[in-house]
């Protein structure tokens, strides 16, 4: 696939945060970080969720995606803003019998 020179102007926070990226080696330059953020946006930006709340705290959620359609039934959901990290670690997980189903991959697109 060919390249195209674009300019840009980005917010100092994402320009920090990519460059960090590229520090600890997970990408090869900044230009790649704003390359993969944009084929997982053109990935996903089609995508609908729609979710349906039941009684007993159930929720039904659909993924409509171009091609495919993912239906989960989901007894419930919490988010947790305080928590230990090292019992979310990917061993600690494994462990307690959790297993892995999607990760994104560095320097490529996942989707």
């Amino acid at each position: 696939m060919s390249k195209v020179r674009i300019s840009a102007r980005l917010k100092n926070e994402l320009f920090d945060k990519a460059k960090a990226l590229v520090e600890e080696g997970v990408f090869d330059s900044v230009t790649s970080v704003v390359e993969e953020a944009l084929n997982v946006y053109f990935a996903n930006y089609k995508a609908e969720v729609w979710e349906k709340r039941l009684n007993g705290g159930w929720v039904k959620k659909l993924v409509i995606r171009e091609g495919n359609v993912t239906f989960e039934s989901i007894r419930c959901r919490k988010v947790y803003n305080r928590f230990n990290p090292k019992y979310y670690t990917s061993e600690a997980l494994q462990d307690r019998g959790f297993m892995r189903v999607w990760k994104m991959k560095k320097g490529k697109c996942a989707v």
